[in-house]
């Protein structure tokens, strides 16, 4: 199994790619899409700090954030 740490350092870097496609780019649709990266590294660090403290919360927060970003798309 993958550490939480691992997986935490995944979401940081995809949050900071994220953070700069946002900020850099100039095209709507390019930035909704960072904004996406940005949701899913968030959704990431809250699974891997669920898998981390055995704690189901982060799960639900995921789902959460999920159901969230599929309701915006439709």
């Amino acid at each position: 199994m993958i550490p939480a740490t691992w997986v935490a350092g995944l979401g940081v870097l995809m949050f900071a790619i994220g953070l700069w496609g946002a900020f850099t780019r100039k095209n709507a649709i390019i930035v909704l899409m960072c904004v996406e990266i940005i949701l899913n590294a968030v959704n990431l660090n809250f699974v891997a700090a669920a898998a981390h403290y055995g704690d189901s919360t982060g799960w639900m927060y995921a789902t959460f954030a999920i159901a969230i970003a599929a309701a915006e798309v439709a």
